[in-house]
C-alpha cells in the first residue's frame, strides 16, 4: 500500500508533503459539520484531508472499487467516526456487479478494459451504485464532491441529478480518451454543470465552457485535466 500511495502522489503533485499541503489548501472552504464525497478515493489522500476539515460532526463518504485500495481506506475509516468507506464503483445505474479491470497502479483501474494501460490481467467484480444513492446516506449538508474515476465521469453524473441540485463544489478529473472508450465526451461531463450555472475553474483561473471543452478535448493519451466546478453564489 505504501508503494501505491507513493505512485499516486508522484503522479499528481510531486511528493506526498506537497500533495497534502495543496489538497488541504484547496479544501479550506470546508467547515466542521459539512459533508463530502470522495469518488475514486484510492488509498485515501483526499479522504484524510476531507475528514480533518469536516471534523467529527461532519461526514465523508469514501468510495473505492479496487479491493486493495479499499482496504486502506477502510482501515482509516475505522479510526474516524466521520468517515464511511464503501466498496463500489459509481455509475449511471445501480448494478449488482460489474467488472473492474485492474491496472498495476490501483488508481488507474477502470470499468472499461480499454482504459487500463498497465493491465495485471486480473478483474474484480464490484457493485455499482449511483452518486444519488450515496448522497441520500449523508446526514449533513453536502458541500464537496471529488471525482477521479478513469473514464466514468459522464456516467457518474447521469446518476447524480439530486447531488448536482444540492449545489456542492466539485473537483473532477476529466479524461477525454477514457470518456471516448466509455462512449462519452468532455461536453457530456460539462453539460450538467453549465445547465445549473456553475463556474469552471482550472488551476487559479476562471474559464468559460468553450475553453473548458477545448482544454479537456485537447488532452491526449492518458493525460487529463482537473476542473473545479463552483456553484452559483459561492465564494470563489
Amino acid at each position: 500500500l505504501g508503494r501505491c500511495r507513493a505512485r499516486l502522489c508522484a503522479r499528481r503533485l510531486g511528493d506526498r508533503g506537497m500533495a497534502l499541503a495543496v489538497t488541504r489548501e484547496r479544501l479550506a472552504f470546508l467547515c466542521p459539520g459539512d459533508g463530502a464525497i470522495d469518488v475514486g478515493a484510492n488509498v485515501g489522500l483526499w479522504t484524510r484531508e476531507m475528514a480533518a476539515a469536516v471534523g467529527p460532526r461532519g461526514e465523508v463518504m469514501a468510495i473505492e472499487p479496487h479491493p486493495v485500495a479499499y482496504r486502506a481506506v477502510l482501515a482509516f475509516a475505522r479510526q474516524y467516526s466521520q468517515v464511511r468507506a464503501i466498496h463500489a464503483g459509481i455509475g449511471a445505474l445501480a448494478l449488482d456487479a460489474a467488472e473492474l479491470y485492474e491496472d498495476r497502479h490501483t488508481e488507474r483501474s477502470s470499468l472499461w478494459a480499454a482504459n487500463v494501460l498497465s493491465s495485471t490481467g486480473q478483474t474484480h467484480h464490484v457493485p455499482i451504485l449511483t452518486l444519488d444513492a450515496i448522497f441520500t446516506l449523508l446526514r449533513v449538508p453536502l458541500r464537496f464532491v471529488k471525482v477521479d474515476a478513469q473514464g466514468a465521469e459522464a456516467a457518474i453524473l447521469q446518476g447524480a441529478s439530486r447531488t448536482l441540485n444540492a449545489f456542492p463544489r466539485w473537483y473532477i478529473e476529466v479524461w477525454a480518451t477514457g470518456l471516448r472508450h466509455a462512449g462519452a465526451t468532455v461536453a457530456d461531463v460539462l453539460a450538467p454543470f453549465q445547465a445549473r450555472g456553475y463556474t469552471v475553474r482550472m488551476g487559479d483561473r476562471t474559464i468559460d465552457y468553450g475553453r473548458a471543452r477545448e482544454a479537456g478535448e485537447g488532452q491526449k493519451g492518458h493525460s487529463a485535466v482537473d476542473f473545479w466546478m463552483v456553484p452559483p453564489d459561492a465564494d470563489r
